[in-house]
């Protein structure tokens, strides 16, 4: 029988269809627009999550563990920095590889949000792009919920971008 993942109450949220299948014992949503280019392209073009909690587990371990896990991060979204509006990056290794992966030299900082989760923008980059980098152990489950509506809410039109 299968169950749901953890994502499964969003996910049956937004299966309009109910056309659920079964993927290694987990529900899997087969479908949710009428159509699959409409699928195809918001993924290709705009943005997408696909739970693949199904998906075997392999466990890295060792000294460089974390560092090549970021670094694989970092790699897989290179195609796509022109597209990101603005940056949430958790974990100090994680954020200089992505940074470093980008091209990114250098961040100014602006403000503080909370303890230890700087908002910064970057310098000397093909352009402007706001970035908030969190440390491993800092925040509390509000933090990120935080940083979204910070970002949300940050005027985009060009003026200035002083965070306040």
């Amino acid at each position: 029988m299968s169950v749901g993942t953890v994502f499964y109450p969003r996910e049956s949220d937004l299966n309009a269809h109910l056309a659920w299948g079964e993927w290694s014992g987990y529900h899997s949503a087969a479908v949710y627009a009428d159509f699959h280019d409409i699928e195809y392209n918001a993924i290709r073009e705009a943005a997408g999550v696909v739970d693949v909690s199904p998906l075997y587990k392999y466990i890295v371990r060792g000294i460089d563990a974390g560092r090549l896990l970021s670094s694989a991060l970092a790699q897989m979204i290179v195609p796509h920095y022109n597209k990101v509006g603005a940056l949430v990056v958790t974990g100090g290794e994680t954020a200089r590889l992505v940074l470093q992966t980008w091209g990114v030299t250098g961040l100014r900082l602006v403000k503080e949000l909370e303890p230890g989760l700087p908002f910064s923008i970057t310098e000397n980059w093909g352009r402007r792009l706001p970035v908030i980098t969190k440390a491993g152990d800092f925040g509390n489950p509000q933090t990120l919920v935080h940083c979204r509506q910070f970002l949300h809410d940050l005027d985009r039109t060009g003026k200035s971008v002083s965070g306040k």
